[in-house]
């Protein structure tokens, strides 16, 4: 008898797709790819790629490279399976249920908090005046540089929980179908902060976020269309274009790319490609990035660009040793990730697609080691532990908590 094969529809394979890039191992492998595309892109093309003169691409640098993400992606794989074995905390299952709104109004006080205080030491350092200016002249690196002047952890890093909620809201809007005065709020404070402080990664950031909370059963797509899904990457997109023209229009303009969109492609040719180019110069140079020796020595790269590959930022810090952090945060963030993964049904799982950003962002930065980093893990993790320790220490003796109510909302 003869096998019959059944074709997958384009929601299907664009829904398998979208769960194998989700997890953490994959994300890595997925991300390091687009910079090597983005390198190899030849140059009569016409994009500037973040560099002049073209590494060689050697055997050894290669092989250094494979090591390097080949033990990231192998470990976390590991780590993700062992971690998502462990169970979950029936407590926090029944305190911090996804389906209630409780969670979501503490995430979305603290945010505002942390925009509303950040906004306005923003017009204190520039005033009116030099907030407009900065932005009719494409110079809203600016505005986000402003805070900077007189700059503390604390009050300020609260305004990454922004990233947070307008994922949240986003899901609300899309997926659950309502939307609140707060929903609002979320989203136009979100928008102004990517739009005039130029946060562009942190955009990328809240739409991981939404695309988690919106998978998490692996069933996006048998909610919302794939061209409704084609319409959010179209509004994602103009917003990364607004803040990318906003911010530094004006250089690219200088280099020849007077189209906005030449501009925009441009810079995020050239955002992708250096990495690899300085990952490739690092292989070539191995002993003297392990010297300590920095990287822009032996490398060509445009020296605008600030975040050119993890690889290269550990072996030159930590010299040989770099593998152990490397491996370090691979076992303990994908054990991590792996648990919040499991926990789809209360608000830690929030959390999942912070790990996960820091993954994907590993081809890079080292983000595992950065403020705002653990500021979006701890508030998105420690919020509905809080609550729900809270809940069970102190709940009156009546209080039925073992059903959850599905209708709650804000």
């Amino acid at each position: 008898m003869s096998s019959i094969k059944i074709k997958k529809s384009p929601e299907a394979l664009a829904q398998s797709l979208l769960s194998t890039v989700l997890k953490p191992y994959w994300i890595i492998a997925v991300t390091v790819f687009a910079s090597a595309f983005a390198w190899v892109l030849p140059e009569f093309l016409g994009f500037y790629q973040g560099f002049e003169e073209r590494e060689n691409l050697g055997a050894i640098s290669l092989l250094f490279i494979f090591s390097w993400y080949f033990s990231a992606i192998f470990l976390t794989y590991l780590a993700f399976r062992t971690g998502n074995k462990f169970p979950k905390i029936k407590e926090i299952e029944r305190f911090a249920n996804i389906d209630r709104s409780h969670i979501y109004i503490w995430y979305s006080i603290i945010g505002l908090f942390g925009f509303f205080y950040t906004v306005y030491v923003t017009f204190q350092v520039l005033g009116l005046n030099g907030f407009i200016y900065s932005v009719i002249s494409f110079t809203t690196n600016k505005i986000a540089e402003a805070i900077y002047q007189d700059y503390s952890a604390g009050i300020f890093s609260l305004r990454y929980v922004t990233i947070i909620t307008f994922g949240w809201a986003l899901y609300r809007l899309i997926i659950l179908r309502k939307f609140t005065l707060l929903d609002f709020i979320n989203i136009a404070a979100f928008i102004f902060y990517i739009a005039f402080f130029g946060r562009r990664l942190q955009l990328v950031c809240s739409i991981l976020v939404f695309l988690a909370l919106a998978n998490r059963h692996g069933s996006l797509l048998k909610k919302v269309k794939l061209s409704r899904m084609l319409l959010l990457m179209v509004f994602g997109f103009i917003m990364l274009s607004v803040a990318t023209l906003l911010r530094n229009y004006g250089s690219y303009a200088d280099m020849g790319y007077s189209n906005p969109l030449a501009a925009v492609i441009t810079n995020i040719v050239s955002y992708l490609a250096a990495p690899f180019q300085v990952s490739l110069g690092v292989g070539n140079n191995i002993l003297a990035a392990f010297s300590g020796v920095d990287y822009r020595a032996y490398t060509d790269v445009d020296s605008t660009l600030t975040a050119n590959s993890a690889y290269a930022e550990l072996s030159t810090k930590d010299g040989p040793t770099a593998i152990l952090k490397l491996l370090g945060w691979s076992t303990f963030f994908g054990f991590l990730g792996g648990w919040l993964y499991k926990n789809k049904n209360n608000y830690t799982y929030t959390a999942y697609p912070i790990i996960l950003y820091a993954f994907a962002e590993l081809w890079r930065i080292d983000l595992f080691s950065k403020g705002i980093f653990f500021t979006l893990l701890i508030i998105s993790a420690g919020v509905p532990i809080a609550y729900s320790i809270a809940v069970y220490i102190f709940k009156p003796a009546n209080l039925n908590t073992s059903k959850v109510s599905s209708k709650s909302s804000a």
